[in-house]
């Protein structure tokens, strides 16, 4: 497929091999790896956008024209850039609810005090007494129900619902 502009005849993009696609292409590779990014050079961050190349080349709908890939694959690696540069601020952040202090917490060692805590935080005491029951004694259903009354039982399947939506 020949894409026509003006008096200029250009290849296709997707016809194009990767080492003709690269080498169209490397002044804008080499500009975007000019940029800082913490904790990687720049033949890293070169690396990185020749990854975005060939995933653009294969991802582009090629009745966009030439210039439809350019304004394409510089947004590709403008949003690149912008995941690099976030990566090493990234962090996991848990809500004020899910946080409680870890004082107190036994965990079981194949658990970590983080998800013990995260799962307990925010239930009733009748609700942890459940969860502990599972997790440190490996009790079935019909030893929980044999453990709180009928109503307390309801009471904590809904709380459960409620705090965990795939219960």
């Amino acid at each position: 497929m020949m894409i026509t502009r003006g008096d200029t005849t250009l290849s296709s993009v997707r016809d194009m091999t990767y080492s003709e696609l690269e080498k169209r292409y490397t002044p804008l590779i080499i500009k975007f790896s000019r940029s800082y990014v913490s904790g990687m050079d720049s033949d890293d961050i070169a690396q990185e956008l020749r990854v975005v190349l060939a995933r653009a080349q294969r991802n582009y709908d090629p009745n966009r024209g030439e210039s439809g890939f350019m304004h394409f694959l510089y947004c590709a690696f403008q949003n690149r850039m912008g995941q690099l540069a976030c990566r090493p601020r990234a962090r996991k952040r848990v809500p004020l609810t899910m946080q409680m202090p870890l004082e107190g917490v036994d965990a079981p060692s194949h658990e970590s005090g983080f998800e013990r805590v995260e799962l307990e935080a925010g239930l009733s005491s009748t609700c942890r007494k459940i969860v502990r029951s599972v997790l440190d004694q490996g009790m079935t259903l019909k030893e929980l129900k044999a453990l709180v009354s009928p109503d307390e039982f309801e009471g904590v399947k809904a709380e459960l619902r409620r705090h965990l939506p795939m219960v």
